[in-house]
């Protein structure tokens, strides 16, 4: 399955204010892959069912714009 997902103008607001610029646009991708298997014992009367699965998913995201990012930004030790 795969999503297109696009920014709204509240999210991008603090963007446009810092460069400035109002035509900026923001998009994101998501892509998921899942797969499903289920084991069915059946009685006269009562039956019973496993389901077992698994999956992954790929999110991307981008701007219409390049923004560069200057030595000022910086994280805390914990996320280095």
């Amino acid at each position: 399955m795969w999503n297109r997902l696009s920014a709204t103008s509240e999210a991008l607001a603090p963007i446009r204010t810092g460069l400035q610029n109002n035509d900026i646009t923001g998009h994101g991708n998501l892509v998921v892959l899942t797969a499903n298997y289920r084991l069915q014992f059946e009685g006269k009367v009562f039956g019973t069912y496993l389901i077992a699965g698994g999956g992954m998913y790929y999110c991307g995201a981008g701007l219409s714009q390049h923004v560069a990012v200057g030595d000022s930004v910086s994280c805390t030790p914990v996320w280095l």
